[in-house]
């Protein structure tokens, strides 16, 4: 019997890759302050590439370089980017296969443009927008903002234009450091401009400039003292706590400024009343306008635009008290101050209400010393 031998042949075929991986991109472009809100880095395509993607560092480095995004397009706003910072790209093109080596580098840095009130002439609003301040001026007049580049390096590059120069013209158009000085010239009516900045043909932001009539106004102060008529109970008479004209003046002029409003004050002569009709030694302030407050107002007010009476130990430990539109006032000065005054005007002459969300408003719920702004829609209340 003859033994049949049997050959297996095996054969092993080596996996060939269909496609290969990517070169490394070309032509990386990041740029140099151009925009205030992002780097925007671009490259060329890569033949074969289906993504990229994108990374950066603080140094030329590619050690300390981290993945921030991948992208299936040729550009990425890296949005956040520091202003002022200068960062270096790189950027890997990826497939199926596999992904190439970083690319070569380019640095770039987004531009910042910060607003700072400087002008101490008339108002300044950054509470109600802060990248995008409200500047106040008197039509016919000016007042200055800051405007501060960041890095200082490309500040010869930004301009400055009004966007309305017969309301608000700006100066100087270019800036002669990065930390420009700018005037805001007001036009003859009562309008707004926007004040914008730019370069390389991009918008960086702006400001905006409101022009305001100046409105006179007068407030007569009357200090007044509760007369003892009996000398029983708790009212046996006493002096109200006075403040000087020169204090109420000096805060009028601060806060009212910002609305371009200028108030004289007229000081007329101590009045000695007996309001004190339930005869507990205080003004009931507990209800607007109530029988003491009535009397004090008849007894002591005036034919002047504005009054505000001086009396001590309200009934309900206030500062004062005036409402909404109205021609008379109290202040309690053992509680209050100048500031009060010129908070109660807020009321009685604007229409302005409490602002409890902002705090460094002189029509915040505690009139403090310290708090002294006015806000854009409260210039419109109080310069209509």
């Amino acid at each position: 019997m003859k033994t049949r031998a049997f050959i297996v042949l095996v054969c092993l075929t080596a996996t060939i890759p269909l496609v290969a991986a990517p070169a490394a991109p070309t032509n990386v472009a990041a740029t140099d302050g151009t925009h205030a809100a992002k780097v925007a880095i671009t490259w060329k395509a890569v033949t074969g590439a289906s993504s990229y993607e994108v990374w950066r560092a603080t140094s030329s480095s590619s050690t300390s370089a981290a993945r921030i995004t991948t992208r299936t397009t040729l550009s990425y706003d890296d949005t956040s980017a520091a202003a002022g910072t200068t960062y270096y790209y790189w950027i890997k093109a990826r497939n199926s296969t596999g992904t190439s080596n970083l690319s070569s580098s380019d640095s770039g840095y987004r531009i910042s443009i910060v607003f700072q009130e400087h002008g101490s002439s008339y108002g300044y609003d950054q509470y109600t927008d802060a990248t995008h301040p409200w500047k106040s001026v008197e039509a016919g007049k000016s007042d200055s903002v800051r405007a501060v580049i960041t890095p200082s390096a490309p500040y010869k590059v930004v301009s400055f234009a009004s966007a309305s120069s017969s309301q608000v013209s700006v100066s100087p158009s270019t800036p002669s450091s990065a930390s420009q000085v700018l005037s805001n010239q007001g036009g003859t009516s009562r309008g707004t401009a926007r004040i914008n900045v730019r370069a390389h043909g991009n918008d960086l932001g702006y400001y905006s400039g409101a022009v305001y009539r100046k409105i006179q106004r007068t407030v007569a102060v009357t200090l007044v003292h509760e007369q003892d008529t009996d000398g029983k109970g708790a009212n046996q008479g006493y002096s109200s706590v006075d403040i000087s004209d020169s204090l109420i003046i000096s805060d009028l002029q601060r806060v009212y400024k910002q609305a371009v409003i200028e108030w004289t004050v007229v000081r007329r002569a101590a009045c000695t009343v007996n309001f004190d009709l339930n005869n507990d030694g205080k003004i009931d302030v507990n209800t607007w306008m109530s029988a003491e407050m009535q009397k004090i107002r008849d007894i002591c007010g005036s034919s002047h635009q504005y009054n505000i009476f001086l009396v001590s130990k309200p009934s309900d430990g206030s500062s004062g008290f005036m409402q909404a539109n109205q021609k008379y006032g109290f202040v309690h000065v053992e509680n209050g101050n100048a500031k009060t005054v010129g908070h109660e005007l807020g009321h009685g002459s604007g229409g302005l209400s409490h602002t409890p969300s902002d705090s460094e408003n002189i029509m915040y719920n505690y009139s403090s010393s310290t708090k002294w702004r006015l806000r854009k829609g409260q210039w419109d209340r109080l310069n209509p």
